[in-house]
């Protein structure tokens, strides 16, 4: 009957409708993901082998645990084939290890927070290893005190914060979680 001709009419074109939705929500989906693949970290993982050692709770103080890593790292160095070596209190894109920063001299209102940022204590040659680029000023030399060298490398989102026309290469920051602790900032990474 030409009623049931109608019905089934429209119900092909909400079966066409329903489909050509679907495809382009899937195109716009697998094109998001493959975006998402193809973002550059900020460092080259390629070749790059981590790994996890945690010092047991209230066994190594501070000193000791870097008296570990001075002996630890040489050895680990002394691998066949292996052409660097590091350490970090955190790899890349972990979570955890949130504190608040203030450039020196800047005072928070009442209610209000400090900005926060990933902060991750590395050792000698951590740039290298990584291969993270230093875009601005420097990274940890060793002329600085090692693994005594109260300096930081920022973010480049970080540095656009604390001079977002200038430069934040030289400008001292403050950490309010750490009691107080400040450094100076030596390089945007």
């Amino acid at each position: 009957s030409r009623h049931s001709n109608r019905a089934r009419g429209s119900l092909v074109v909400l079966q066409l409708v329903a489909s050509l939705t679907l495809l382009a929500s899937a195109s716009v989906l697998i094109s998001s993901f493959w975006h998402t693949m193809h973002v550059d970290p900020g460092f080259d993982e390629r070749n790059v082998v981590t790994g996890s050692i945690v010092m047991p709770a209230g066994h190594y103080s501070f000193d000791n645990a870097v008296e570990w890593w001075k002996t630890m790292l040489p050895q680990l160095a002394a691998i066949p084939h292996v052409t660097s070596v590091t350490a970090a209190s955190q790899i890349p894109f972990a979570r955890g290890g949130d504190a608040s920063y203030l450039p020196a001299g800047m005072v928070i209102a009442s209610g209000m927070h400090a900005p926060q940022a990933l902060i991750n204590v590395v050792a000698d040659h951590y740039f290298e290893t990584m291969r993270i680029a230093i875009v601005a000023g420097h990274g940890f030399r060793a002329d600085c005190a090692r693994w005594k060298c109260f300096g930081v490398v920022v973010s480049k989102s970080v540095a656009n914060r604390l001079s977002p026309f200038g430069t934040a290469v030289g400008r001292q920051l403050r950490f309010p979680d750490f009691g107080g602790f400040s450094a100076e900032v030596l390089g945007v990474a």
